[in-house]
């Protein structure tokens, strides 16, 4: 739906803006946060359950690999996360002179 309500073309004013980007500087964080989480999760399922995969292969080294690219993940969201939170501080004390005709 963001997409579609930020298609080229047409103006978008700054507040709205300010304000959209407060939420996904959200949840970018939100984002790192439940990757971590997830991490951590999928680290603790090896001493809880017996692990296996269908093809034979090491069930502990794949969640390894899983782990080191959800950490990976993590720290994209947070750098993600700020860098959207730059660009909200850039435009926080932009605002729109009312004038007749402006929608």
């Amino acid at each position: 739906a963001l997409n579609h309500a930020t298609r080229p073309g047409g103006p978008l004013p700054p507040p709205d803006v300010y304000e959209v980007l407060g939420t996904l500087t959200s949840l970018a964080h939100g984002l790192a946060q439940a990757l971590r989480q997830l991490s951590a999760g999928l680290a603790a399922s090896v001493a809880v359950y017996a692990l296996y995969e269908d093809d034979g292969g090491n069930p502990e080294e794949s969640i390894c690999y899983a782990m080191e690219a959800l950490r990976a993940g993590a720290e994209s969201a947070t750098t993600l996360g700020r860098l959207i939170g730059a660009g909200q501080e850039d435009i926080s004390r932009t605002g729109i002179h009312p004038a007749a005709g402006q929608p």
